[in-house]
């Protein structure tokens, strides 16, 4: 708490110092982001505002509400965005993501349980494990870079359950025009309803880019100072959940409900330092004729170390061990050091990327163990040397893109494939279809794990898993609707029981989804819906996911009083999966395994929310799992691990500029 109050204090003194009214923005008007993203489709008013050689307003001096630009990591800007609208509603947690297609658990930074799987992870290096774990982790591909005309910062915040708050913070602040840093920090402590199930998180991150003047030489540069601790009760027993399905008055205060583990924790530590950085090699100026332009060399440098622990008292509940007190400990250390030439030509009919690239990682653990089934070390080290390019073009309303990457040598193998063809009319409609093909080792620790649990050692040598997603997507103003057909050889798992051994399915797993969205909106109402509909052809027995999964939220929005000064936006969303057999979560894994007798789901979950937007200020409140409130109504994350009964939250984002 002293590290979130200080952050709060000293990120709050320094916005002060520079927040002032943006004169360029109007107070009242509420301005669609879709609208900001694409000044052609702004009022023209603004669209006479923008431009390209000046950040401030030479006549105000104010900067231009235009220029506050975020650039995401594949380089995709877009404006920094302060209006409130379903989707912001959507997002207001601690991952701030939309979690449609995944169940939270009942405290905030707990792990989730996916409804539903994007086999779409282009790596071909396998990951160290503990995916379940990950959900709260910060990836290359979340960070954020800035570019801003003068400081600016931004905080969320929100209660947590029982005790406990959320607190998400950045500062971005431009040196000069072309070297812009930010600054941010996340941190999370919450005491949830149930023993032994405290959750506190903290997460720093800092972004640098810089671009010389003439705009031969670009460098973006992040680190992140992860810390993501959980205490692990190991759902209800038995017993307990007895009283909790029958809804026994004398277990309304949930924390009196007996878990199966007292005194067990985890955490993921995870540091991580990313360089990528090219050079322009001639000054001439790009012309549409010449054979070979805009050429650029370029590296990318990534460094990652994380640490997984599992501590526990003495407990027989993953079975027997070799000492009484558990204190398992991983180490993994990553590396990729590459190194790419990027240019245009009208030989290729656009732009071509070449790469080569150096791949270390390691995983360790304390010392060799002997088992019954022999020895395991205490560390694996692998590397190996990649070769890959990227293609993309337009030809007329057509855009095309394709990249492909293959270890060409090394200890392990792998290669990805990407191809994918986008038709696009301008306001009316976007079609595209793609293909995707992956083979990479099984992640790390279906290989290799040690543990104080005898059963949860093994060092084994899976074959590569190979996935096949043919994907067709269409966009238009009548909906967006997906469809993906998935084809899984070699699918991996941890299988079913306490004793959780991984397992390869020697079958091919067959999967078919739809996605569908649409907004219907009649004056001040809307009906925002998403719709999920999945099914396993082949492969059921082990992959298990609900074969509907639902979202609607009926809303009113209005500009309300005199001057139109404040925004209010009210409803109700309802969320629905039918039931299935989830995977339950095993935190001496970090991950979830395979059961086949109890299920969740079935039942609709209801929350009423009421939010509003003054000036620059969203305030968001939420009546969750409203339906719990009745007797007859119970509701789980995992087979063994209940939902969140009926709780109220108040959050807030507020925007600072100067």
């Amino acid at each position: 708490m002293k590290e979130i109050l200080f952050c709060i204090v000293f990120l709050f003194y320094s916005s002060c110092l520079f927040a002032q009214a943006l004169d360029s923005i109007p107070e009242n008007e509420i301005i669609n982001i879709e609208q900001l993203s694409n000044p052609k489709q702004a009022p023209l008013a603004k669209r006479k505002q923008k431009t390209e050689k000046t950040v401030v307003d030479p006549e105000s001096g104010k900067a231009n509400y235009l220029d506050y630009k975020i650039i995401n990591h594949d380089r995709d800007t877009i404006l920094v965005d302060t209006t409130l609208t379903i989707q912001k509603d959507y997002k207001m947690n601690y991952l701030r993501k939309d979690l449609f297609g995944m169940h939270t658990f009942q405290n905030l930074g707990q792990v989730l349980t996916k409804l539903t799987y994007d086999h779409d992870d282009a790596a071909i290096i396998p990951r160290m494990g503990a995916v379940g774990k990950h959900d709260n982790y910060s990836e290359i591909e979340d960070q954020e870079y800035y570019k801003v005309p003068t400081p600016s910062s931004e905080f969320l915040y929100r209660n947590g359950i029982e005790q406990g708050h959320v607190l998400d913070s950045r500062l971005a602040i431009n040196m000069t025009e072309r070297f812009n840093f930010s600054l941010g920090y996340k941190g999370l402590r919450s005491l949830g309803a149930y023993r032994n199930s405290l959750t506190s998180i903290e997460s720093f991150r800092g972004t640098v880019s810089y671009s010389t003047k003439n705009d031969r030489y670009r460098v973006r540069f992040h680190m992140t100072d992860q810390d993501i601790m959980n205490q692990e009760n190991g759902g209800l027993t038995p017993i307990a959940q007895e009283f909790f399905e029958t809804n026994d008055p004398d277990y309304s205060d949930r924390g009196r409900l007996d878990v199966n583990l007292e005194e067990a924790n985890s955490s993921l530590i995870g540091k991580r330092y990313y360089l990528d950085h090219n050079f322009k090699l001639f000054k001439s100026k790009e012309r549409s004729d010449a054979k070979i332009s805009d050429i650029k060399i370029g590296h990318v440098l990534n460094y990652e170390t994380k640490r997984y622990y599992f501590r526990a008292a003495s407990t027989e509940y993953f079975g027997d061990s070799f000492t009484d007190a558990t204190d398992d400990k991983s180490s993994n250390k990553a590396m990729t050091n590459q190194a790419y030439l990027n240019f245009k030509s009208p030989y290729v009919l656009g732009n071509f990327k070449v790469m080569a690239g150096y791949h270390y990682y390691y995983l360790g653990y304390k010392k060799v163990v002997y088992t019954n089934e022999g020895m395991i070390p205490n560390e694996i080290k692998q590397d190996a040397v990649s070769f890959g390019a990227d293609w993309n073009a337009n030809i007329k309303n057509i855009h095309f893109t394709a990249n492909a990457s293959t270890i060409v040598t090394g200890d392990i193998t792998g290669s990805n494939l990407f191809v994918e063809a986008a038709f696009k009319k301008r306001k009316t409609i976007e079609i595209a279809t793609s293909l995707h093909l992956n083979s990479k080792a099984p992640n790390i620790n279906y290989n290799f794990h040690q543990s104080n649990f005898i059963a949860y050692n093994w060092y084994n040598d899976f074959k590569n898993i190979d996935t096949r997603n043919l994907n067709f997507t269409i966009d238009s103003k009548w909906g967006a609707a997906e469809a993906t057909v998935s084809q899984i050889d070699n699918y991996m798992y941890f299988n079913e029981g306490e004793q959780a051994s991984p397992t390869q399915y020697n079958k091919t797993v067959n999967t078919f989804k739809i996605k569908a969205h649409k907004e219907f909106k009649f004056g001040d109402f809307a009906l925002d819906n998403d719709l999920i509909y999945q099914s396993v052809v082949d492969g059921a027995s082990v992959y298990k996911m609900p074969d509907l999964v639902v979202r609607s939220t009926f809303y009113f929005s209005k500009l309300l009083f005199e001057k139109k000064s404040l925004y209010l936006q009210t409803g109700v969303t309802g969320n629905y999966f039918t039931a299935y057999q989830a995977n339950m979560y095993n935190p001496v894994l970090g991950e979830f395994t395979l059961q086949t007798t109890d299920e969740i789901g079935g039942k609709p979950l209801l929350d009423f929310f009421i939010n509003a937007q003054i000036r620059r200020t969203r305030i968001f409140l939420k009546a969750e799992n409203m339906l719990s409130l009745t007797n007859n109504n119970y509701y789980y994350s995992t087979p063994n691990k209940p939902y969140k009964d009926f709780v109220f939250r108040f959050g807030f984002v507020w925007n600072f500029f100067k």
